[in-house]
């Protein structure tokens, strides 16, 4: 009774761990997301935002390539 206790508790834990991973990885997205637009926005407010920077393709091929 005990022994099969024990291994419904860890089918149980390795499940949840398997299903917390995945929702912590969409909780770090969306954080960085939201960080990442609050600043834009931010800096857009005190003018502090480049808009030709920005826009710069150039800059975007260097970034990506």
């Amino acid at each position: 009774m005990a022994n099969e206790l024990i291994v419904n508790i860890d089918k149980i834990h390795t499940t949840i761990m398997g299903i917390d991973r995945i929702l912590d990885m969409t909780r770090t997205a969306v954080n960085i997301t939201g960080d990442a637009v609050c600043t834009t926005i931010v800096a857009y407010q005190n003018n502090d935002f480049n808009t030709d920077v920005f826009n710069d393709k150039e800059c975007k091929d260097e970034l990506f390539a």
